[in-house]
């Protein structure tokens, strides 16, 4: 099983993914450095003229352009947007711009759609908390599913089986995932988060067994809460008391923002690939 790990994460790193090419790297650094400010993070933008000019096109969108503020500048997109809006842009127009086949690319956007919800969820928790590294928590969040995002980046046998097994519906089934590749998409993850020497959080996420800081504990509830179908009050108590006994705050003010986190949810595909 480690030599299966071993072989896929030497070829996914192999491969130069988009997703990490050396832009997108050197964004989600930036984004997760508190000494860093709007013009580093518009200035290394710019330096990639293709991304520049779909990530100003992907903000000008309605679910993001809130206040109907159209933009036509990079610097004045990472000020509206802050940080995290274009961390999470440039990620994915990264992935997608990479995925020629069309049903791969839904199935990679249905990950990244569930994993800023959850990031969106975790910040929103670690603000509650008054943690001060909320953003690399919203980070690692975001980033905590990268083997299997960057597996079905990749075109080959092993993704075709894989994916005609799990079906159009995808389901995190680690016993089929163990059987065609010899290791888990989590596996997978760690691997190349060592690989590429991202963030000890996100790290930490990956490997331990008990989430035993709040830190973790806001990654963890970030994705419990996506499972949740419904937005009904009497539906979120339920994972709501969990989260008050781990964090002290009151049930009613975790439900309201929750709820609010989830108004705000859209599925913005086809801006994306348009």
């Amino acid at each position: 099983m480690e030599n299966n790990l071993g072989n896929w994460v030497k070829f996914i790193s192999s491969q130069s993914l988009p997703v990490f090419n050396s832009t997108v790297q050197k964004v989600i650094k930036i984004t997760t450095d508190e000494k860093s400010s709007c013009k580093n993070l518009a200035d290394m933008i710019m330096r990639d003229a293709s991304l520049t000019s779909r990530v100003i096109q992907v903000a000008n969108a309605t679910y993001y352009n809130r206040g109907n503020t159209k933009s036509n500048s990079i610097r004045r997109t990472v000020l509206l947007l802050g940080f995290k809006k274009i961390a999470e842009i440039c990620f994915t127009l990264a992935i997608l711009d990479s995925v020629t086949d069309k049903k791969t690319q839904k199935l990679i956007y249905k990950i990244i759609s569930k994993s800023f919800q959850a990031a969106t969820h975790a910040y929103a928790l670690a603000e509650l908390c008054h943690l001060k590294n909320s953003d690399k928590i919203y980070i690692a969040t975001l980033l905590k599913h990268i083997g299997e995002i960057a597996f079905w980046s990749l075109t080959g046998k092993e993704s075709l089986i894989l994916y005609d097994l799990l079906s159009c519906e995808y389901k995190d089934t680690e016993q089929v995932q163990e059987k065609i590749l010899g290791t888990t998409f989590k596996r997978i993850s760690l691997g190349l988060a060592n690989e590429w020497d991202l963030s000890n959080l996100l790290k930490q996420s990956l490997s331990a067994k008990i989430e035993n800081t709040l830190e973790l504990k806001c990654i963890k509830y970030g994705y419990e809460i996506t499972e949740i179908k419904s937005n009904e009050y009497s539906e979120l108590e339920p994972i709501a008391t969990f989260i008050a006994r781990d964090t002290k705050l009151a049930v009613k003010e975790i439900i309201k923002t929750i709820q609010h986190n989830a108004a705000n949810k859209n599925n913005i595909y086809n801006e994306y690939v348009s």
